[in-house]
This record gives structure tokens, C-alpha cells and sequence, in this order.
């Protein structure tokens, strides 16, 4: 069997005997099924998540400063929320551990107050075609997203 990223990822775990596809035609056997590694890792992190994420696009408005130091203010969406953190695109380049202003676009209700921006930490960041993914946590304890969230999820982040 030949090692490759999938026994690094197995972290010391014994590993699966699978079929070569040479072996197989040689050996007239059908190949052993493959295993869909992406699905599966992306299937473990959405399980290990402190809380549910929704997927719920709102209109926000983020403030910050970019990785060269200039002022920001751009008007953009979320991709998900949760209770404690969101998902959003931007133009700029942020780095991980900058402080961004998030502020909600929509109203509760029509004579609602606008929201106040709260602050969000940036955890992680993505390019996706001309625009960044950006991961932030709320660093604040107010109920930001005027949405009621699923309960806790039933696995606990390690």
C-alpha cells in the first residue's frame, strides 16, 4: 500500500488495507471502495463545532483596518452565522487575530433602532475567487443576530 496524506491524517491509526488498482486487474477482484477523504474531514470539523451554524446570508457592514494598514468600511454579506460568530466575504486582506466592527444592515422589526457595530476577532480567512472567506468570533456577549439557534450540538469541540 502506498503512504500518502491520508495515513498522516489517520494519526498513528493502524491503516485500512486497500486494494492497488494494478492488483486488482491483475487479480481479477474488484478494487475495495475509496474513501471520500475531504467529505470526511469536512464532515468531522462541522461535527466538533461548539454550536450549529445557520446558513443565513444578512446584509452587514464591516470595519476594520487591511493587512497594509488602511481603513476599511465596506458593506458585504454573511455566509453563516451562529450565536457567537459568523462567516462573512471581503475585499480586503485581514489577518488572523485582527479586530473587525460588524454591523447588521437589517432592523429586528421597522421601528427597531439600527444595530450598534460589535466587535468580532478574525479566526480564519480563505480565498475564494476574488474575494475572501472570512471566519470571525463576536467578542461580545449581546445578541447580535435577532435569530432563536438550534441547541448545542450533541459533540464536543476539542
Amino acid at each position: 500500500m502506498n503512504r500518502d496524506a491520508r495515513d498522516i491524517y489517520k494519526r498513528g491509526r493502524a491503516p485500512i488495507a486497500q486494494a492497488d488498482a494494478a492488483e486488482a486487474i491483475n487479480d481479477e477482484k474488484p478494487a475495495a471502495s475509496q474513501t471520500d477523504w475531504e467529505i470526511l474531514a469536512q464532515q468531522t470539523i462541522d461535527e466538533r463545532r461548539k454550536e450549529r451554524r445557520v446558513n443565513l446570508r444578512f446584509p452587514v457592514q464591516v470595519s476594520g483596518f487591511s493587512s497594509d494598514g488602511k481603513l476599511f468600511c465596506k458593506n458585504t454579506f454573511t455566509t453563516d452565522i451562529s450565536a457567537t460568530g459568523c462567516r462573512v466575504e471581503l475585499e480586503e486582506l485581514v489577518e488572523r487575530g485582527d479586530t473587525i466592527g460588524i454591523r447588521l444592515l437589517v432592523k429586528a422589526s421597522p421601528d427597531a433602532p439600527v444595530s450598534k457595530p460589535q466587535m468580532f476577532q478574525i479566526l480564519w480567512r480563505a480565498r475564494k475567487e476574488n474575494i475572501w472567506m472570512v471566519g470571525a468570533l463576536k467578542l461580545t456577549e449581546d445578541k447580535f443576530w435577532h435569530v432563536d439557534f438550534p441547541e448545542k450540538s450533541p459533540f464536543k469541540a476539542s
